[in-house]
């Protein structure tokens, strides 16, 4: 059952606070990292949606936008992500990350290993090759609309070359990019949620589970 936002504060290790909403829903969490200049609003037509179907949705701000502190830069989108990544995961287990625009170029950068097992890249700026094949390993969904050539282009070199399984969606007909992308049809909101459930849900559970049972042998 969906629950009303929460504000939230994530405290990253450069001690930059990173402010934004939670949605506290019980279930798997899933992070939203808007692009770069814009700020948490960017996500109103997914969030909530998200929250209704069983997610505890954690919408964050980068450094320098909205309510976070910090100056905004684009060399820090990483750094950002990452903590956003690690702190979040770190209490509820690990999550899902939700991209677009340049805060993708964060989560090429962050994995399992950090926390975000699970991906879904909204419309992903051109990026090398060589900076794709450097990533973390992540299972990813990588969103293009059909008729955007170059967005398709670089979603396309994403799918090839970032580590990790991949699947490639192709919204037929559609020149749209990020956010609006996945707002065309509801359908689009319900494959996004299928997505972390069937490939998000069962590792955050099996890490509830693993803590469930660490606390009984030291209660």
């Amino acid at each position: 059952m969906s629950q009303r936002p929460v504000p939230v504060e994530v405290v990253g290790e450069n001690g930059v606070s990173l402010r934004g909403l939670e949605w506290p829903t019980p279930g798997p969490p899933v992070i939203f990292v808007h692009d770069y200049g814009a700020d948490l609003d960017q996500w109103d037509s997914l969030t909530g949606g998200l929250s209704k179907a069983g997610y505890r949705v954690v919408s964050l701000e980068l450094s320098g936008h909205g309510l976070s502190d910090g100056e905004p830069a684009e060399s820090s989108i990483a750094e950002d992500v990452r903590n956003m990544v690690v702190q979040t995961s770190s209490v509820w287990g690990p999550c899902g990350l939700v991209v677009t625009g340049l805060s993708c170029r964060g989560a090429v950068e962050v994995g399992a290993g950090h926390g975000a097992p699970v991906q879904i890249l909204l419309s992903p700026p051109q990026m090398s090759t060589d900076f794709l094949k450097s990533g973390e390993k992540a299972m990813r969904m990588i969103m293009a609309g059909g008729t955007d050539q170059d967005g398709h282009a670089a979603a396309k070199a994403a799918h090839d070359y970032l580590p990790g399984q991949r699947m490639l969606m192709t919204v037929a007909g559609s020149s749209e990019t990020g956010v609006g992308l996945a707002t065309l049809r509801p359908s689009i909101l319900e494959d996004m949620a299928q997505f972390f459930r069937h490939s998000l849900a069962p590792i955050n559970m099996a890490w509830v589970k693993h803590k469930e049972a660490e606390s009984a042998e030291t209660s």
